[in-house]
Formats: structure tokens, C-alpha cells, sequence
């Protein structure tokens, strides 16, 4: 299979350590064409010119077109030691002053040893980077729940993850994982929240804490942001959708000792399975102006109001209960080709065995995963212009909840949470089963139901009862959903080509507060924002008719009736008689529901799922997490009668108010054009296409007189229910998978779900919790997922080395950083800035790996053996690296266009090589660009080669600025240029960030290098030609995609590195007369001690031994060293240095 051959054919097989038996292979050998070259074969490409050439190995030498030129482009031996490149930075020396901090440790004031193996992880004891990699379980689903690794395998199972270890015989014991190293295996330590806490320590322990709290509230701030974040790592590179639990110490440097509270807990961020696209909610009022107590309007009644049946108050009847109704639309955002996580996949679910999201998914004990929450929109006082966060660790800044929405029918012991959530909606029997799954790309739309309408939403009715063939109304049905007579008799046209969606209709209500007695709990009740939370009934237990029967409401009709057919009126609008109604916010009969009016942003919906879908709910280790939130616009209108209603006192008549009658969609905001002189100035022939970003609450009602076919209340209702948003364009018709998807790509929220491939990877880890990782934020809206830049003008770039620092991501906008849902590794500052400061986050990707792929880079002890070791050795801890790896390239030593074009591997590159020389060829313009850069300063030359070979007089180096750690970015020649206008190379390097693969591109303006503010490997533009008329390569537009944009440079994160470790030495060694030197012999004007340091002993060089007469006499030799091979050194002994030299080769 194809699989197979994958795995049978993967390169990483292939043994490239020293410890394999490497010997001569000549060409028609059965193994020749799979066997790694040898470094003697590398010895007959580097020695083509010696008189033994001919003799050596020629495998790899046959292979070579131009020996001339190859032998300076291949190498079989390239190894790097995966060790921090430490070099103590000068800004850390300087903030440590007195302190002498020679180590990072240095910042911690823990002594007792066993305190640093809980802050640190074992790799940096053992001198290497940390694994972000490492086992976080036994990788088998241990409890066949279809889930690998989950969280309760660990806990509270003890000794359930094991090391699986097979003997020769086939058959071997599992030993028991000892995650934390303490020496007791089973522990129930989650290795999550292990990674977590060492990635935090880390990141505490190289940011620069100081100025991060002079940005946040605070140490606590901000030490919770950098937890976040951490745990955010943990849950972005697992394969579960279960978010881990990360308990905090906020000043983890005097000891691991969190405090038990929730504002030093955060939860990991996993993908949104499920987007809220759309939301819809009226209310009708239904009052009418009849003749039981007398008409209100005709014929003209006396001063005192209405008949003197009534209460004397001049206002319309009601006969049938009002309605209010709640529509929300949910998305699946991502494609079929994605594996669902198998927690919130049900496989027997319709359609069975195809992906997709399971709204009515339960844990083992039968409580809900999915549910929608509903609370008032207030501001939140932390974050202008968003509302409350209802994940907020203190409970007094959430929202207040006041309904709550399920999809599945109520468990024996109650919804979670239902004791203080108003009133909790679920589905009955009759709408409980046969629930689908959401699959990719499609849409559910969850409305309310029930008794007298079904599964229809009528807007208004024109005789006695609804009819379905001259009203309108909207219809939920499991797999369609229809408004009929809004804009067309048979149901307003869908476009072709659109799936079906998930129907979800609630029909019941279960009240926990604020019910009069003998008034039921659990009952028929309709999903909305505007009916009371207790329901109708208990406001129409007081009520009476005109003959003083007691109303009785009639579920079959909607009306009230006693008997049943006999029609009963209420004297006063039920919703005039409301005291729920919250007048601080304006919610009142006047101005709320008394008139017809939209009120926007009136409510806000909450999409939520337990953290970890397995378990049950728990509100300290298993709460609901806030997935996505929306507003909710109420329309109110009256759909019995066109007579405007009269204030709550009788004393005025309530004029219309503007009417909207819209759904609130996702993507509204993409219409609307930026002030060009804020900085988000954009091109308007393009859309935006901001899926993944919230809409801002507030909106202004805009009047919509557009009339539908029919009714009483006859504004056109405008919506995309069940289908994509008007603001994405029209649906694809086909083919299928796409039907239905947007005509154009939206920006791709990344989430690799998978180990990473390298370090550089976690430039795209959100640094927000879930609750606001989709959070509207007005002042970056443009920038989440859109990078403003205007070709002809250099400054509108975003500049992510020196943001504006009013604020710092994730907690508030950053007005020039680009992605501010991401953290900024670029942000930096350096010597001599004045005293400004940054983060300097990039700092831990120098303690951080990704071990490489290559087999016998590391080696596994028997586990049962290493069980019975010390506890730092137990399983899964019994991997002893090698301390090299093979297969990397030293940017530094890359000086042929070839290479670089397969490091970076563009296509057109390679089959189309450029002129390397056209500098305005985009390809070989990064070639130039990256020459320039570690060059450091200016040369003349244009040719490629010629700025490479040339040098400056003022900077005695052709790599002024190689790459290499941050630390050593102060690391460079003291120049002291004869041009007094060039700067010195430390002012040129300037950032710590410009030493490392994150610095920015150089360009020269007045003769000078200047730093850009794009990364010098950030991937080219791929915009085509014609942008207007071509689409297709929108899907990987650098400025809309974060992995796109870093794709570059997260590629060079697992090719390259900045050291050295394998040479090819060619020694010759010869005789030389000396002399002593005289006052003749030595230079003028210099000093003793430059006469000591130039002439060593006093003596000078003279001619070759033998050069008069012809007889020369010298000793060559030739030697492969590899530094990366670990020796001893004794002084004056050899241990096994020999081990180092591969080739060892005297050649006369």
C-alpha cells in the first residue's frame, strides 16, 4: 500500500551515526543505491587534484557533473550538537548588574535540588534544548474510549500509561510511566501540565518580566499571560480536543508553590470545532384592539380610557400569548480532509462514519457537552468595546446568565449549573432524537418549537389561527430549514449547490428561580431573549377575563380559552405587566417591546463545552470553556394588529421606531472600510473575508423598509440561515466537498494538532484563552488575519521589532503588530536604545528542540531495566540522546545561490533558476537579501559574488553579523570605522533579535544598512498578476495567513543551524630559516609590546629551508575532524581524540 511504501521508503531510516558499519561501496552493488556516502567518498570530491585522486572511492565523485565546482557544495558529514548556543546577553548582564549572572538559574532562589527538577525539565539538566516533542503518554487509546492519551488514562488511574516493551521472543511487560520523575511510577501527575509548567518556568526565566508588568496590571497579569500561553503550546500540538488545566505559581523563583485559586488557573485554548455564523431573535406581541373592555382606537373612547370593564387604562387586549423567538446558526469552519477529534465525534451519530461535530454529545454519566449560555450585553470594564468575558477567572466580572440552552433532553439529575441559570431549554421527545452531526463546512441552526406551530416560527398571522399558506413563518426541520412568504410564496430561493443543515428545535424549559406556587418548572417553553425566563403562566395566573374567570392558555391554539374554543382576553398587554424587564438597560414596555423597533446588541450568546468532553461537568476541574460569542438583535413588532400600542400608563401612543429586521452575521464588519488615516487603510476592490473574528457589539439601527409578501408585520426579513453569510459572496455550487463553501478562501486559523516539526512552529500558538481568542477587537480588527501594506510605501508596513507598547498582545491591541492573537517573538530592543525595553520572548527559542527524525540520535535503554534505575531514568525518561544530530546546514557557510535554493525549496526557483544577479527577480532578491544581512554592512558590488567576496575597510570581516544566539548579537569585531558617518557593526546590529533567524531584511538607504520591518525570512508575496480576476492563490496570502508568512523561515527552524562541527583540514607542514630581529629588521614607530605580540621570542621568519638550491622539503596531509564526537582530554595524554578524526590521510 501506499502507506506502506511511505514508511518502507522514509529517508529518516537510514543510519547516518558513526556507529554504523560504513564501509566502501562501489557502483552495481546490491546496496549501493541506499547506502549513505562515506566520508571517504567525500575525501575523492574534495582531493580531485592529488595524484592518489583517482584511487579513492568514486561512488559519490561519478555522480557529479562538475567536480570543479560540486566539491564545494556537497558534504556527507554534517552534525550538530543540540545545546543551547548560551552566550549571556549584555542587556541581562546589565538588568542583573552586581548579581554576576552567569547562568539563568541565577534568577531563582530555590537550594533544594529536587525544586529544580520540577521547574526545569530533564534536557537542560542533561545540557541540552528542551524537547517540546516529548512523550505526553503511552500513544494507545488505554481505555477504548477512541481517544489516545486523554487525561484520565493518567488520572485517576494510576499505572495505566506503560512503555509497551517487546523481547526478541515478540513478548515483553509494560512498565509503568514515571511522568514526573519523582520515583513513583503511576504518579497522577498530567504530563500537560508538566510541559506547561517547564515552558512557563522557561519563559519566566529569559523574558524581561520588568518591562511586561509595566504593560499589564502587574506581575500576576503577567505572569497569567505567560501560563496561558504555555498551556496554550500543550494543547495546540496534542491531538485531543481536551483543554489541560494549568495551575500557575506567579513567582516560580523561589520554588514551585501555586495558590488553589482561580485567578492562578488557566485552560489551554484548543480550535473552535464550531463557529456562531448568525443569530436571529423577535418578539411579537400579538395585542389587538378588541371590543371586551371596550376598543382603544374605534370608535373614539371617553377621557377616561377604555370601557369601564377595563382598568381604566386606554391600551390594546391580548388573547393570545406572546411570542418570543430565538434563532442561532452554528459553522462548522473546517474542511472534510481534517480529522475530527474524536471527543466531540459520535461515530454511530448520523451520518455514521464521517466526520464532523455532535451537538448532542454526553460524557459517560449523560450530562451535555455543547450548550448556549445568554446574558445581557454588558460592556466588559477590562476590555472597551467587548462584552464580559464568561470565562473570567473572577466570578463577579462574568456575565450574568439568565438561560442557558442544551441539545439534548434533561438528565435525571439536572443540567450543570441549572440552580443558577434562570431557565435551562432542551428538546422534548418529540425533537430530542435523530439530532445530525455538523459535518465540515456545514451548518445547524438551533430554534424554538413546540405546541401550537411545531416546528414552525410564525412572524405574525392574519385570522384566527396561523396559516401556513398565506402567512409567514419560519420552518426548523432536521435537515432543512425554510422562510416561507418572506420574499417568495414557496420559501425565500436558497442558493444551489447549498448542503443541508442540522435542524435542532427546543421545545421545553426547565425553570430553577422565581415561580409562584402550584406554577410548573419543567414545561413547553419557547427558546428566546425576550419571554420572561419564568414563562408566561406565571403571569397569567393572576389574570382574569371580562367576566372574571380565571385565564387558562390553551397550547393548542396559543390562545387563552376556557372552555377550549371558548376565547378569553386579558384587559392589559402581558408584556406592559413585566417587572423582569430591566430599565437601567432599557428594557421596558415603551421602549423595548410596547412599539415596533429593533434594539441591537440586546443580548449575547454564549457558545460553551466542558473542557474535557470524557468527563463530567465539575465547576473547578471540568467547567464549561466559552468556545465563540455574538450579539443578539431583538426586533419587536405586533403581529395580530396594525394599531400602534400606548405606554404602559395609557397616557401616549408608542410611535415605530426604526426597524432593522436583519440577522446579526458574521462578516458584517468586512464591509465596512476603514478611516484611511488610522493606519488599516485597505484596498477596497478587496474583501476582507475575516471569518474568525467576532462582530463588535454595538451597531446602528439602520431602517429597512423593504416589505415581505405578506403580513400584518411586513418588514422583509434579511438572512443566510443554514448557508454561508452574504458577506462571504454567494455559495460554490460544486463540486463536492466545496459545494456550498466560500468563492473565495478565508484566512486559515492554524492549528497544528500534531508534534511540531520545529521550534519556529511556536510563532503560531495563540497567546489567548478560547473565551477571547475570537473576541471582536476593534482597534487590530483588520490585522488579525490581515497584513495593511501598500507596495509604493515602504512605512504603512507593520512593524512587529518595535510596536507601538500602549499595550502588549494577547491583553490589549498593539498598534503595529501584526497577528496580535499571536505572540510577538520579534519585539525586541537592544544596547543603547535609550532605555527602552521589550519582551524579548524570542530568547526561549534558543532553549527549545524538536529532536531530529534521524534514527540513532538517541538511544532507548530496555525500560525494564531503566525502571529500576534512578528516578530521572524511568520510563518514558529512559532516551539517552546522542548529543548529535546529522543533516543540518550552517547558514553561516552557505555562500552558493544553489544551496539556497534548496533550503528554501521553491519551485519556481528550481525549475526556473533565475539570474541570480537580477535583483529584481523576487527569488534572487532574497538570495541578495540574506547575503546583505550577514554581511552586516555595505559593500558596492552588485553581482552576486562580488557581495560576498568584497570587504569594506572599515569592517575587517565578511560576516559582520553572523547568525547565532541572541546572546552573542553584542559578539562582533570592535570596529572603529575610518569613515566617521558609518556606524560601528554593534550600532548596526542594534536588536538581540538581528542576530537570529528572526531578523528583520537590511536595506540600505543614504549608503547605509538599515533594518526593515520584515522579516528576512518571511516567505515572498504570492500575489498574482491580476488580483482582481485570480483567486486561486488567496489561500496562501502571506498577509492573511500567519503559517504562510513564517512558512520560510519555520522551513530554515528545521535545516539549519549557526555552528560548525565538521572540517576538512589540509596541513602542510614546512622548514623555515629564522633570525633574531634587529633595530633594522622591525618597523618604525612601533611599541615593546607590539614588537613582543608581532615577533614571538624575538625572532622572525625567514626563507624556506632549502628554497636556494631547489630541494624543498614539505609534509602534507588531509583530515576530516568531527568536533561533534565526544572525547576526553587529558593533558599530555590521548585518550580517544582519534575517534574524531574520521579520515586521517598523510598525502607526502
Amino acid at each position: 500500500t501506499l502507506w506502506t511504501m511511505a514508511y518502507l521508503a522514509n529517508p529518516y531510516k537510514i543510519d547516518l551515526t558513526a556507529k554504523r558499519n560504513r564501509h566502501r561501496v562501489t557502483a552495481g552493488q546490491p546496496d549501493a543505491e541506499d547506502t549513505p556516502f562515506t566520508p571517504a567518498e567525500l575525501e575523492a570530491v574534495l582531493r580531485p587534484f592529488d595524484a592518489d585522486g583517482r584511487n579513492l572511492a568514486p561512488r559519490l565523485r561519478q555522480l557529479m557533473p562538475d567536480i570543479i565546482r560540486a566539491r564545494h557544495l556537497v558534504t556527507t558529514e554534517s552534525w550538530d550538537v543540540p545545546a543551547p548556543a548560551l552566550a549571556g546577553s549584555d542587556r541581562l548582564r546589565d538588568a542583573w548588574g552586581s548579581q554576576i549572572p552567569t547562568h539563568i538559574t541565577q534568577r531563582f532562589s530555590v537550594t533544594d535540588p529536587q525544586d529544580w527538577h520540577v521547574l526545569f525539565p530533564p534536557d537542560l539538566f542533561a545540557g541540552l534544548r528542551m524537547d517540546l516533542n516529548r512523550p505526553l503518554g503511552d500513544r494507545q487509546d488505554n481505555n477504548a474510549n477512541n481517544v489516545v492519551d486523554d487525561v484520565s488514562e493518567a488520572s485517576p488511574q494510576p499505572a495505566q500509561d506503560s512503555w509497551a516493551y517487546l523481547t526478541q521472543s515478540g513478548t515483553g511487560p509494560a512498565v509503568p510511566f514515571d511522568y514526573d520523575g519523582d520515583g513513583t511510577p503511576g504518579s497522577v501527575e498530567d504530563p500537560r501540565q508538566a510541559l506547561a509548567r517547564h515552558l512557563y518556568v522557561l519563559m519566566m526565566a529569559v523574558a524581561d518580566l520588568d518591562y511586561l508588568d509595566t504593560l499589564t496590571s502587574g506581575r500576576l497579569q503577567t505572569a497569567r499571560m505567560i501560563a496561558q500561553w504555555a498551556v496554550n503550546v500543550v494543547d495546540f500540538r496534542d491531538r485531543d480536543s481536551i483543554m489541560t488545566r494549568f495551575l500557575f505559581d506567579e513567582n516560580p523563583f523561589d520554588g514551585w508553590n501555586p495558590t488553589e485559586d482561580p485567578v492562578h488557573v488557566v485552560w489551554g485554548c484548543e480550535r473552535p470545532e464550531l463557529l456562531i455564523s448568525e443569530t436571529l431573535a423577535f418578539h411579537d406581541r400579538r395585542t389587538e384592539d378588541l371590543s371586551a373592555y371596550g376598543f382603544a382606537y374605534n370608535p373614539p373612547q371617553p377621557e377616561d380610557g377604555e370601557d369601564q370593564k377595563g382598568d381604566q387604562v386606554r391600551d390594546l387586549d391580548q388573547r393570545y400569548r406572546p411570542q418570543g423567538s430565538l434563532f442561532v446558526e452554528l459553522y462548522n469552519p473546517w474542511p472534510e480532509n481534517e480529522p475530527p477529534p474524536a471527543e466531540l465525534d459520535s461515530v454511530g451519530t448520523t451520518p455514521s462514519n464521517q466526520p464532523g461535530v455532535d451537538l448532542a454529545r454526553t460524557t459517560p454519566n449523560g450530562q451535555p457537552v455543547w450548550r448556549l449560555v445568554i446574558a445581557p450585553s454588558d460592556p466588559d470594564p477590562d476590555a472597551p468595546g467587548l462584552p464580559r468575558d464568561a470565562d473570567d477567572p473572577a466570578p463577579a466580572e462574568r456575565p450574568r446568565i439568565e438561560r442557558a440552552a442544551y441539545f439534548v433532553p434533561r438528565p435525571a439529575a439536572g443540567f450543570p449549573e441549572e440552580t443558577t441559570i434562570s431557565v435551562s431549554y432542551y428538546p422534548g421527545p418529540n425533537y430530542a432524537s435523530g439530532i445530525a452531526k455538523v459535518l465540515p463546512g456545514r451548518y445547524a441552526v438551533v430554534a424554538p418549537a413546540g405546541r401550537p406551530d411545531a416546528d414552525r416560527t410564525f412572524i405574525g398571522f392574519q385570522s384566527d389561527q396561523p396559516d401556513p399558506n398565506t402567512d409567514r413563518y419560519i420552518q426548523v426541520q432536521p435537515a432543512a430549514v425554510a422562510v416561507v412568504n418572506n420574499t417568495s410564496a414557496g420559501g425565500d430561493t436558497i442558493p444551489a449547490g447549498v448542503n443541508p443543515p442540522v435542524g435542532i428545535r427546543l421545545d421545553r424549559g426547565f425553570v430553577s428561580v422565581g415561580l409562584p406556587a402550584g406554577v410548573l418548572n419543567d414545561k413547553e417553553m419557547r427558546l428566546s431573549v425576550s419571554e420572561p425566563v419564568t414563562g408566561y403562566d406565571a403571569l397569567e395566573a393572576n389574570e382574569v377575563d371580562e367576566i372574571g374567570n380565571t385565564i387558562k392558555y390553551n397550547p393548542a391554539t396559543g390562545r387563552y380559552e376556557d372552555p377550549p374554543g371558548t376565547v378569553q382576553t386579558i384587559d392589559q398587554p402581558l408584556d406592559a405587566q413585566r417587572s423582569d424587564l430591566d430599565s437601567s438597560l432599557g428594557d421596558t414596555w415603551n421602549i423595548l417591546l410596547g412599539r415596533n423597533g429593533t434594539t441591537t446588541n440586546f443580548r449575547t450568546v454564549y457558545l460553551q463545552r466542558l473542557a474535557n468532553p470524557l468527563l463530567d461537568y465539575d465547576p473547578v476541574w471540568n467547567p464549561y470553556r466559552t468556545i465563540d460569542a455574538a450579539s443578539v438583535d431583538l426586533t419587536a413588532f405586533n403581529g395580530r394588529d396594525t394599531a400602534e400600542d400606548l405606554s404602559d400608563d395609557g397616557t401616549q401612543v408608542l410611535a415605530e421606531a426604526d426597524v432593522m429586521f436583519h440577522t446579526r452575521q458574521r462578516g458584517e464588519r468586512n464591509d465596512d472600510i476603514p478611516d484611511p488615516n488610522n493606519g488599516n487603510a485597505i484596498d477596497d476592490a478587496k474583501q476582507f473575508r475575516i471569518l474568525w473574528k467576532q462582530e463588535p457589539g454595538p451597531k446602528v439601527v439602520d431602517d429597512d423598509p423593504a416589505s415581505a409578501i405578506t403580513g400584518r408585520f411586513s418588514r422583509r426579513l434579511k438572512h443566510t440561515l443554514s448557508y454561508l453569510n452574504e458577506r462571504f459572496g454567494d455559495p460554490r455550487p460544486g463540486p463536492a466537498p466545496y459545494n456550498g463553501e466560500p468563492p473565495r478562501p478565508t484566512p486559515w486559523l492554524t492549528w497544528l494538532n500534531r508534534p511540531f516539526s520545529n521550534p519556529l512552529e511556536l510563532l503560531l500558538v495563540p497567546a489567548l484563552p478560547s473565551s477571547r481568542l475570537l473576541a471582536y477587537d476593534a482597534t487590530n480588527y483588520y490585522k488579525y488575519y490581515r497584513v495593511p501594506f501598500d507596495a509604493t510605501n515602504p512605512e504603512t508596513e507593520l512593524n512587529p521589532y518595535a510596536p507601538n507598547p500602549a499595550a502588549v498582545p494577547p491583553d490589549a491591541a498593539v498598534d503595529d503588530d501584526p497577528y496580535p492573537h499571536l505572540l510577538n517573538f520579534f519585539w525586541s530592543v537592544g544596547a543603547g536604545t535609550g532605555g527602552a525595553a521589550a519582551p524579548e520572548f524570542h530568547r526561549l527559542l534558543d532553549f527549545v528542540r524538536v529532536p531530529s527524525p534521524f534514527v540513532n540520535t538517541e538511544f532507548q535503554m530496555n525500560p525494564q531495566a531503566a525502571a529500576a534505575l534512578p528516578a530521572r531514568f524511568k520510563p518514558p525518561h529512559h532516551v539517552i540522546p546522542a548529543y548529535r544530530e546529522p543533516g543540518k546546514l550552517n547558514l553561516n557557510t552557505v555562500y552558493s545561490p544553489e544551496i539556497w535554493r534548496a533550503l528554501l525549496n521553491h519551485p519556481d526557483g528550481i525549475l526556473n533558476p533565475p539570474n541570480w544577479d537580477d535583483s529584481a527577480n523576487p527569488f534572487a532578491a532574497s538570495w541578495h537579501r540574506f547575503l546583505d544581512s550577514r554581511r552586516g554592512y555595505l559593500v558596492n558590488g552588485t553581482a552576486w559574488l562580488s557581495r560576498m567576496l568584497e570587504l569594506n575597510p572599515d569592517y575587517p570581516t565578511r560576516l559582520g553579523n553572523p547568525f547565532r544566539g541572541f546572546g552573542g548579537y553584542s559578539n562582533v569585531p570592535p570596529t572603529n570605522p575610518v569613515d566617521a558617518n558609518n556606524p560601528s557593526l554593534q550600532d548596526l546590529i542594534e536588536r538581540e533579535v538581528n542576530a537570529t533567524l528572526l531578523r528583520p531584511a537590511v536595506r540600505y538607504d543614504n549608503n547605509r544598512p538599515e533594518f526593515t520591518k520584515t522579516p528576512l525570512f518571511q516567505s515572498p508575496p504570492t500575489d498574482p498578476e491580476d488580483p482582481a480576476t485570480n483567486h486561486e492563490w488567496e489561500y496562501c496570502d502571506i498577509n492573511r495567513n500567519p503559517f504562510f508568512r513564517y512558512r520560510d523561515l519555520m522551513r530554515l527552524g528545521n535545516l539549519v543551524t549557526t555552528r560548525s562541527n565538521v572540517y576538512a583540514v589540509w596541513v602542510t607542514i614546512g622548514y623555515f630559516e629564522v633570525e633574531p630581529i634587529t633595530q633594522a629588521t622591525v618597523p618604525p614607530g612601533l611599541t615593546p609590546q607590539e614588537i613582543a605580540e608581532i615577533y614571538p621570542g624575538g625572532y622572525r621568519l625567514g626563507q624556506e629551508l632549502g628554497s636556494d638550491s631547489g630541494e624543498i622539503k614539505r609534509h602534507r596531509g588531509f583530515f576530516i575532524v568531527d568536533r561533534s564526537l565526544p572525547v576526553g582530554f587529558k593533558r599530555g595524554e590521548d585518550l580517544n581524540v582519534d575517534q574524531a578524526v574520521l579520515i586521517n590521510r598523510i598525502l607526502e
